[in-house]
C-alpha cells in the first residue's frame, strides 16, 4: 500500500514538473502557423514579401535575380542581422529586434513611426539615409502597421 501511495506521489511530481514545462517552455516555441490575424500577415510580410492573401509588396530597389526580396532575406528570420552577399558585394546588416532598435544602440532610439520611414522612405530615425541595400517598400497602411506589429516582437 505504501508502495502504490509513492508510485502515485512520483507520477503526480513527474505530472507536475510535465505541466510547469508546459507553461513555460511552449510559448517559447511558437511556431508560425500558431500566427493568427495581423501577427500572421506581419510574419509573411518579413519572411516572404507577400502579405497574407499572397499579395506581393513592391520595392523601388531591385529584385535579386528574380526572387521577390523580403525583410528575412538580409535581416535574417529572426531579425538578428549579420552580413548579406548581394551581386558579389558584403553588406553588414544591422539587428531589426525590437529591443536593439530601441534601446541604447541608436541615438534616438527608434519608434514604430520612425520604423515606419525607414520600411517606407529608406530614412533613418534621425531622418539621414539609410545605407544600400536598404529597399523603400510600397505597401497599404495595415500592412505596414502589421509588419512593425511583428518587428516589436522579435526578439
Amino acid at each position: 500500500m505504501a508502495r502504490k501511495l509513492l508510485q502515485h506521489a512520483g507520477l503526480a511530481g513527474i505530472s507536475l514538473v510535465a505541466m510547469v514545462a508546459a507553461i513555460v517552455v511552449l510559448p517559447a516555441c511558437t511556431s508560425s502557423s500558431t500566427l493568427t490575424g495581423t501577427l500572421r500577415n506581419g510574419q509573411d510580410l518579413f519572411l516572404t514579401g507577400r502579405d497574407a492573401s499572397g499579395v506581393t509588396l513592391t520595392n523601388n530597389s531591385y529584385e535579386m535575380m528574380g526572387h521577390q526580396v523580403a525583410c528575412a532575406d538580409c535581416h535574417g528570420s529572426q531579425g538578428h542581422g549579420g552580413t548579406v552577399t548581394i551581386m558579389m558585394t558584403r553588406y553588414d546588416v544591422p539587428n531589426i529586434t525590437w529591443p536593439e532598435l530601441t534601446g541604447a544602440t541608436y541615438t534616438p532610439p527608434y519608434t514604430a513611426e520612425t520604423v515606419k520611414q525607414a520600411i517606407t522612405k529608406g530614412l533613418d530615425q534621425a531622418g539621414e539615409k539609410l545605407k544600400a541595400p536598404m529597399p523603400q517598400w510600397s505597401m497599404s497602411t495595415q500592412d505596414l502597421d502589421d509588419l512593425v506589429g511583428y518587428i516589436q516582437t522579435l526578439k
